[in-house]
């Protein structure tokens, strides 16, 4: 839930160089000074990060703090490495997963969307009478749109108003024409 500037995290230069970054002693780190600050009230003197890379993307950057002012080295480093781009695929893998969830949600929505202008469609055409007409494609419609209640007002040139010529409550079809 912590948001700092993107600027302001060693995760951005780990992520922007693609290099592992060791800070040996917070209290001489210059740069970094709002992450800085939260390390060193929760005791921490010393970090790593290494970035979170896929052949496709990069991710982020894994990091690792120590209270105890531990100096990592380079076989340290290497091992953070290893264990950063099992990561990577791991959450790569979730993010594709979600992505292809949600392009199949939407594909799911637009399939229905076109099926129901195909049955309105066939509801127009198949029906000859205006309340006939109407009834059906509301029918149809339910099923997406939910209501309790429909009505079908048509302009009338020659008075300037609408005049209501359907209105149907309820799903026990009390239609009321003009």
């Amino acid at each position: 839930g912590l948001e700092l500037p993107v600027e302001s995290s060693i995760s951005w230069l780990v992520w922007k160089s693609q290099q592992p970054i060791r800070v040996e002693d917070l209290v001489a780190e210059q740069r970094f000074p709002q992450l800085r600050a939260l390390l060193q009230a929760n005791g921490i003197q010393s970090v790593c990060a290494v970035p979170l890379t896929t052949a496709l993307r990069r991710l982020g950057a894994v990091g690792f703090g120590s209270r105890s002012g531990i100096v990592y080295r380079d076989a340290d480093v290497t091992f953070m490495q290893q264990v950063a781009n099992q990561i990577a695929v791991a959450v790569d893998n979730v993010l594709h997963d979600e992505s292809a969830q949600s392009t199949q949600q939407l594909l799911t929505r637009e399939r229905d969307r076109l099926r129901l202008l195909l049955e309105v469609n066939n509801a127009v055409v198949s029906h000859l009478d205006l309340g006939d007409v109407f009834t059906a494609v509301s029918g149809c419609l339910r099923r997406v749109i939910p209501h309790e209640g429909s009505s079908l007002l048509l302009y009338d040139a020659e008075t300037g108003q609408f005049r209501i010529h359907v209105l149907r409550f309820g799903r026990s079809g009390g239609v009321i024409e003009e």
